[in-house]
């Protein structure tokens, strides 16, 4: 497919065109100057020979989410975006990045605040009105009706906790270093299906992670993280369907089934078609554990393995 390199040039984002490989046959200038890059040299070589962080992008070929590159002055938090090309044309990937720091810091907090007053005022406009029926008419209803009715409110309750807690988590973060231990996900079931017990349908979740190896985190926040990515799975998943976990041999990466979505509103919580603010909160907390959320072929989560410390741990190799 032919492409005007002056127009993709001109584009204030970071752009590289590669066959499906990985092999690089343009990248604009804007990319080049961010990480001190002669565009004409990068060309013919892998992607991954100039950014290895972006070794999982390629395997899924079609995915987005936040990724920390390095550059010659330090690094750069960026929004990558990977789509393939039209069937119809010749093949091969488009990248896309925007590096975090170019958003208006005062606009970046004023969407958190609106997310945040979006997703609290849903559960407590719901629990207000049933409390308020309750007390009005609570006459009219039978025992089964009021039990329904108050069990509507527990349910919204502990949805209102939760987010709170995974806020409250993501604020403590910043003030204090979590405890990093290595960790295997398969002892944290237990917590986060009882996290979920609460939910309609929340023991549908299929746990194939028996291979998976330790990781290097903190559990404290690896159990909301794991919460938040599994209530919206199972919230955007029929329910007579289960929801697979599935772990890499010998890998520290989990895929999460979940349906298809507009890769480019991923990081954008508000709208009909969003996410919404779980998984907000829950890509933060990933961040802070060094690892990534992506969303390709379902949901992955990818956290740092233990073999990658530099002391190695008995018994967990």
């Amino acid at each position: 497919m032919d492409f005007s390199s002056g127009l993709i040039n001109c584009l204030p984002i970071g752009v590289v065109l590669t066959q499906e490989q990985g092999r690089i046959f343009h990248c604009n200038q804007v990319m080049a100057d961010w990480f001190c890059l002669d565009p004409q040299q990068v060309q013919g070589n892998s992607i991954t020979e100039f950014w290895p962080e972006l070794a999982t992008y390629l395997r899924w070929q079609e995915a987005g989410g936040r990724v920390r590159l390095s550059t010659p002055a330090g690094w750069l938090m960026m929004r990558v975006l990977v789509q393939k090309f039209p069937q119809e044309t010749q093949g091969g990937l488009v990248w896309s990045f925007v590096p975090e720091h170019s958003r208006d810091l005062e606009q970046s907090q004023q969407e958190f605040i609106d997310t945040i007053s979006h997703e609290l005022r849903t559960p407590l406009t719901s629990i207000k009105g049933f409390v308020d029926t309750l007390l009005h008419s609570q006459s009219h209803f039978s025992y089964a009706q009021t039990r329904h009715f108050l069990e509507i409110v527990q349910t919204q309750v502990t949805q209102l906790s939760a987010l709170v807690e995974a806020v409250l988590a993501v604020s403590r973060w910043q003030v204090q270093p979590g405890h990093f231990r290595p960790v295997r996900v398969a002892e944290l079931v237990p917590e986060v299906m009882l996290e979920l017990a609460l939910q309609p349908g929340g023991n549908r979740v299929d746990w194939r992670i028996q291979e998976l190896s330790p990781v290097w985190s903190d559990p404290e926040l690896l159990v909301p993280i794991l919460v938040q990515v599994l209530d919206y799975a199972l919230t955007h998943t029929p329910g007579d369907t289960q929801v697979q976990v599935r772990g890499w041999p010998g890998g520290t990466g989990l895929q999460i089934g979940v349906p298809e979505l507009d890769l480019g509103e991923l990081w954008y919580p508000l709208g009909p078609t969003r996410p919404g603010m779980g998984l907000y909160v829950a890509q933060m907390l990933v961040e802070r554990l060094e690892g990534r959320l992506l969303l390709g072929q379902g949901l992955t989560l990818e956290l740092p393995r233990v073999a990658r410390m530099a002391s190695p741990v008995a018994g967990l190799s």
